[in-house]
């Protein structure tokens, strides 16, 4: 009967150690509440420049700008980008 104990802990243990490195992979996180812009982590720094196609810095001076809001950080960048193509000369 101990071995059945000991081979059912083990069964648990392992179980738990895959629902942590499924916790741990940051890589595909993406954040509780996307409404707002958050940037104190940096997986999630990583998600919004992902999302907008932006760099850290053009993301965060953005955020500041006009705050974390989702649609004002998207409209701000539209802005910025249109700022850009025009700089450049081009129609």
């Amino acid at each position: 009967m101990q071995g059945r104990h000991g081979a059912c802990r083990l069964t648990v243990f392992t179980l738990m150690k895959k629902e942590t490195t499924v916790l741990v992979d940051k890589e595909l996180r993406t954040p509780a509440d996307t409404s707002q812009v958050t940037l104190d982590e940096e997986w999630e720094v990583r998600y919004w420049c992902e999302r907008y196609n932006v760099d850290e810095t053009t993301l965060r001076a953005c955020v500041m700008e006009v705050g974390p809001r989702v649609n004002d950080v998207e409209q701000r960048l539209r802005e910025v980008a249109k700022e850009a193509f025009k700089n450049n000369g081009e129609d």
